[in-house]
């Protein structure tokens, strides 16, 4: 296989073999602390924080970093004061 004859390439595909094993556990992880939507609610909000940052004309990355990190702990808030 050619592909394989480069460095970075095999990096790439032993790394991708270390994250396959990884993130199952950290998956399950998620859905026992019923956290399995957040990765959905956060792309949205990054989503929001990008176009907030085109308008403002700020660093699109660094607005939906501000506004990930904000909704994660807004999320985290209203998830301890609930049953």
């Amino acid at each position: 296989m050619e592909i394989f004859k480069y460095a970075f390439m095999q990096r790439a595909f032993l790394v991708g073999i270390l994250l396959a094993a990884v993130i199952p556990c950290i998956g399950m992880v998620m859905v026992c602390r019923r956290l399995s939507m957040i990765g959905d609610a956060l792309s949205h909000t990054s989503l929001a924080g990008v176009a907030a940052g085109l308008i403002l004309g700020l660093n699109p990355v660094l607005t939906a970093a501000a506004a990930c990190v904000i909704a994660a702990i807004g999320i985290e808030a209203i998830r301890r004061k609930l049953p």
